[in-house]
C-alpha cells in the first residue's frame, strides 16, 4: 500500500447529485457513509465545488478520507469474492 497509494484510492463513496451525503455504491444500491470517524480532519471540503469522491487519502493518518474530484487519477480498490 505505501508505494502504490502513496497519494490514495479511490473507494466506492461518492455524493454526486447530493452534495456532502456521501454514499457507497459498491453494490448498484446506494447506501450512506455514516462512519464519520472515517474522514481526515477538515474533510470533505469540497474545495472548488466539485470534489465528489472519497478517496484513502492520508497514509500518514492511517489512510483516512478525503473528498476528491472523481477525473482524478488514482489507484482504486475493489472488493472480490472469493469461494473456496
Amino acid at each position: 500500500l505505501s508505494v502504490v497509494g502513496q497519494n490514495g484510492f479511490y473507494t466506492s463513496g461518492s455524493d454526486v447529485g447530493n452534495e456532502h451525503s456521501f454514499k457507497w455504491t459498491d453494490t448498484g444500491i446506494p447506501r450512506p457513509v455514516t462512519w464519520s470517524a472515517g474522514w481526515h480532519a477538515g474533510q470533505p471540503n469540497n474545495v472548488g465545488g466539485n470534489q465528489n469522491c472519497l478517496l484513502m487519502q492520508y497514509p500518514a493518518d492511517d489512510y483516512k478520507w478525503g473528498d476528491i474530484e472523481c477525473d482524478s487519477k488514482h489507484p482504486f480498490i475493489c472488493e472480490v469474492y472469493y469461494q473456496v
